[in-house]
């Protein structure tokens, strides 16, 4: 997933600069599809987090 945000994000870089009519197109395409991975790498970053915070209580229990 981070490698396919990545890939993502260079495309958007080599489109930086070009203005035209098609490149717009693929900025936006790209940019929705690099918020849509940001969300959900933050969602499992956030399952996670919350599965190991109960790891850790589980463990003070014993």
């Amino acid at each position: 997933m981070l490698h396919e945000l990545q890939n993502f994000q260079s495309q958007l870089n080599e489109l930086a600069l070009d203005d035209s009519f098609w490149a717009k197109s693929r900025k936006t395409e790209f940019n929705n599809r690099i918020d849509s991975l940001r969300q959900e790498i933050n969602k499992l970053q956030a399952m996670r987090e919350r599965q190991l915070r109960i790891e850790n209580l589980e463990r003070m229990l014993y």
